[in-house]
């Protein structure tokens, strides 16, 4: 089943609008994936530290939160008056998602240049964002 519905996937690529009903085959895949941890149960170790570690790890979460919202709302005031793109707080939340995640896809980019060594603070703490769950882990 899983073969197969890799198979209608080829097969339907060069028609994305046509049979959208048939999507759910694709979870057949997922099932595929159950069926090997059921038997081999490689996964355990993983869900096991995860688990063991999920106060750390929502801590870390909650942290990535106000960091989100704390570096926003500054750009947004930093930029705001001098840069169109900054045109809301949800603006600068894309911004700061893309650049505490170090993604930055450079659409939406801060001019002045208090907003630009912000703008590199904000790149460098999103670099240790990633760091901590990978050191509580």
């Amino acid at each position: 089943l899983s073969i197969s519905s890799l198979a209608l996937d080829l097969a339907l690529s060069s028609k994305p609008n046509q049979l959208r009903a048939l999507v759910w085959l694709r979870f057949a895949r997922l099932l595929n994936l159950s069926r090997v941890e059921r038997n081999f149960r490689f996964l355990r170790p993983v869900i096991e530290v995860v688990w063991l570690k999920r106060r750390e790890l929502g801590a870390t979460s909650g942290i990535a939160g106000i960091l989100l919202l704390i570096s926003s709302s500054t750009m947004y005031y930093i930029e705001s008056p001098s840069n169109d793109q900054f045109s809301s707080i949800l603006m600068s939340m894309w911004w700061a998602t893309s650049a505490l995640t170090t993604v930055g896809y450079g659409d939406i980019v801060p001019i002045t240049p208090l907003g630009r060594v912000f703008g590199s603070m904000v790149a460098v703490i999103g670099v240790g964002l990633f760091v901590m769950p990978a050191s509580i882990i």
